[in-house]
């Protein structure tokens, strides 16, 4: 992508507290604004951090929300294009999707699960993960998803609790908010028995550890496709012949032993 297009985004620690420099949301926004529709050029943000075991080693893909109709200054076919994205991200063998669903929706009607089934029928590649289980109705909870009972992956649901808009708007830290994620999956009724397979820290680490077990099992075939490219680019050049320097060099020579002087 275009350099200009491109923004480090730094997370570094400070007295206990991560500092973020946001000009990369708002550069984003300011993006899809002057858009008005979606397009397939990526936002590049690289994180670090000054302790390296504070940072997963993933490359995650932000892609837009599934939408079901255009409102006012979008394109009739806002709905078909975002699919296509999603689709065209979604459907590498090498990919893991995260298949992000609302707790307090009935999962039944999840598009993210519906587009997973289509390229991952077996479930290898597909996390189910559930947010807003704190924005609940009183008197329900999302055992029988957490648990696999209503609908089962291959790979256990994770359910997370993100920063409310009033954290936001406080300026709550990461840190804070992970740390509260914690309490209340450790003191709810509901769900703390399954609280060390709760929250984003652990999602995380699910997801790194999928990564490498993918990558270890892609290696060999891997190997087998940079070896089949070597092979067919040798053979190109052999019918090539020789560089053309090498040529030159040679007809320079002839021509200063047949010219006299």
């Amino acid at each position: 992508m275009d350099h200009k297009n491109m923004l480090n985004f730094f997370i570094y620690r400070n007295n206990d507290s991560l500092i973020f420099l946001w000009c990369a949301r708002k550069f984003r926004m300011k993006l899809i604004e002057s858009q008005g529709k979606p397009n397939r050029f990526l936002l590049s943000l690289s994180i670090s951090a000054s302790t390296l075991q504070n940072v997963v080693n993933l490359t995650l893909i932000d892609l837009p929300g599934l939408t079901k109709v255009a409102v006012e200054g979008q394109p009739e076919s806002i709905v078909q294009d975002i699919e296509a994205m999603v689709h065209s991200y979604v459907e590498k063998p090498n990919c893991i999707i995260l298949a992000i669903s609302p707790a307090n929706q009935d999962i039944a009607t999840s598009d993210a699960i519906r587009h997973c089934r289509e390229v991952d029928p077996t479930g290898e590649r597909t996390f189910g993960v559930l947010t807003k289980l704190d924005l609940m109705d009183k008197g329900t909870n999302a055992l029988d998803v957490l648990e696999g009972s209503s609908y089962r992956l291959q790979h256990p649901w994770v359910g997370i609790v993100n920063r409310s808009q009033a954290d936001i708007n406080k300026n709550v830290d990461m840190i804070v908010a992970r740390r509260k994620e914690r309490e209340y999956f450790a003191t709810s009724p509901d769900y703390g028995h399954l609280a060390n397979k709760m929250g984003s820290e652990y999602l995380a680490k699910l997801l790194s550890k999928s990564l490498e077990s993918v990558i270890r099992a892609r290696i060999p075939s891997i190997i087998s496709t940079i070896n089949k490219s070597i092979d067919e680019l040798e053979s190109e050049l052999d019918h090539l012949g020789r560089p053309i320097g090498v040529d030159a060099g040679v007809s320079s020579v002839f021509l200063s032993q047949s010219i006299p002087c």
